[in-house]
């Protein structure tokens, strides 16, 4: 059922439908479909959680990925403007590394 409307949803904010028809939903279903999806609740806050860690700024990579701060930790590391995944997982580390390889942020998430 709740494919169905935002099948209409989306047919109508296209223009694929008409004006008319639109005026035809619910608001309660207009209301259903603003809720964000389970996958939008799961995706990280807009501004990256600092966990601390911040004693890697300024290291190298194989710096940071031997410290003994991180021994057991979930860590990603990856250059700043890599593409990677949207999910939010709390207990992850993010190290952000320079061109150089030079670690310039950490965060969680």
């Amino acid at each position: 059922m709740r494919c169905v409307f935002i099948s209409v949803f989306i047919l109508t904010f296209s223009g694929v439908l008409p004006a008319a028809l639109a005026d035809e939903i619910p608001s309660s279903v207009i209301h259903e479909m603003s809720k964000p999806s389970v996958g939008e609740r799961l995706m990280a806050p807009e501004v990256p959680q600092d966990c601390g860690h911040q004693e890697l700024v300024g290291k190298s990579r194989s710096d940071a990925q031997s410290a003994p701060s991180l021994k057991g930790l979930v860590v990603r590391i990856m250059h700043e403007g890599d593409q990677t995944t949207m999910d939010y997982s709390p207990a992850r580390v993010n190290i952000i590394l320079d061109e150089h390889d030079i670690v310039i942020r950490v965060y969680c998430g």
